[in-house]
């Protein structure tokens, strides 16, 4: 990143700067950079927040978000004494619900480079229970990945509890998947043969997680919602039937559908919208650039008669010397200073000849010292 990254152990935080400097997938990172709040049920079974400073924020080319690193050692003694705080899935990996709860309300989430550039957001509706016919469509996909589970697996009692299976993943397939996985994963580390609810009770998403859920559930309904009231409300405005006749009617033209324009209202209706829905007003974003980078601008194409860098920043004189190589050989002297910009350079005699260079003009009045 060209600049300088402090660490505080040379056990663990040294080799993180060490793997992350070498790793293509990462485009930047910052030690501590700020701190963040964590909330969660103490083993003691009361709810505290503590402030903490992540050892990193690493921007990935398909992520963002805080990481700390940690011996592996500690952490099952971490997970002993801070269970909320620290935990481990069934595939190995570590998490922290808190401080993933905490970092989901800045919409962290992983998205390649053309994905965000040619991809939208789309909203895929969640399951309710108070409706009828999303519940039974929620059961029968429940059912349905409780069929492929490659364990023993009691279908029909893990059925009848759909109200807790929706509860714990919001009503989200992908979350109900991820969960179910999970739960296999933990029970073959535990050499288990069959899918039990102890297992899914230990495996099921953290209340911080299912609470993050629920609103961003909510909020990307009411999101939705507006999108699809204020786009009514457009679409209203751009098919707008023109003003009535004297008589109050309009004959409708032929081969016309009622309530659509027709080709010949084109016009009348762009311009209707220009009037009423004025365009929205989007400034650029301003970005600081980088030391040495090029500001942006389009580069000539073809052939081109560029400037002479040379004519424009070179300094002018570069004319023999009247001085012999025995003289300079007899003085010990191979520096010479220019009149025009007292720029100083080592020649080299080419045969019985010195001349000075061509060089760059000298931009500094600090005056040469030595001999010369």
């Amino acid at each position: 990143m060209g600049v300088s990254i402090q660490f505080e152990s040379d056990r663990v935080e040294f080799w993180a700067i060490y793997t992350m400097e070498r790793d293509d997938d990462v485009l930047e990172f910052y030690e501590q950079s700020s701190r963040i709040p964590l909330s969660y049920r103490a083993k003691s079974g009361y709810r505290t927040t503590q402030w903490h400073t992540p050892d990193f924020f690493v921007l990935r080319r398909g992520s963002a978000g805080w990481e700390e690193w940690k011996e592996a050692s500690s952490l099952d003694i971490l997970a002993e004494e801070k269970p909320a705080r620290y935990q481990l899935a069934g595939t190995g990996q570590w998490h922290c619900p808190p401080g993933e709860a905490y970092a989901e309300q800045f919409g962290f989430r992983n998205t390649s480079g053309q994905l965000a550039r040619r991809g939208r957001d789309i909203h895929f509706a969640r399951y309710h229970a108070e409706n009828k016919e999303e519940r039974t469509a929620f059961v029968a996909a429940l059912k349905y990945l409780l069929e492929r589970v490659p364990l023993d697996v009691d279908v029909n009692a893990l059925l009848s509890r759909w109200r807790w299976w929706a509860s714990g993943c919001a009503g989200r397939i992908g979350i109900l998947k991820d969960w179910l996985v999970d739960a296999v994963a933990a029970t073959l580390v535990q050499n288990g043969t069959s899918l039990t609810e102890e297992i899914l009770t230990r495996t099921m998403p953290h209340p911080a997680r299912r609470l993050s859920l629920e609103m961003e559930a909510r909020a990307g309904e009411r999101k939705v919602a507006l999108h699809d009231s204020e786009s009514a409300k457009q679409f209203q405005a751009l098919v707008k039937k023109p003003a009535n006749s004297a008589n109050g009617k309009t004959a409708p033209m032929p081969g016309s559908m009622p309530g659509v324009p027709y080709a010949g209202q084109a016009n009348e209706i762009v311009e209707h919208a220009r009037r009423t829905l004025p365009l929205p007003q989007v400034a650029p974003k301003p970005t600081k650039q980088r030391v040495g980078q090029r500001a942006p601008e389009r580069d000539p194409v073809g052939e081109t008669s560029a400037p002479s860098v040379r004519q424009a920043i070179g300094c002018p004189f570069t004319e023999a010397i009247l001085v012999t190589p025995s003289q300079m050989e007899e003085a010990r002297v191979s520096l010479f200073e220019g009149p025009t910009c007292l720029a100083v350079r080592d020649i080299t005699p080419k045969g019985n000849r010195v001349k000075f260079p061509w060089h760059p003009r000298r931009k500094t009045t600090t005056p040469n010292q030595g001999l010369r």
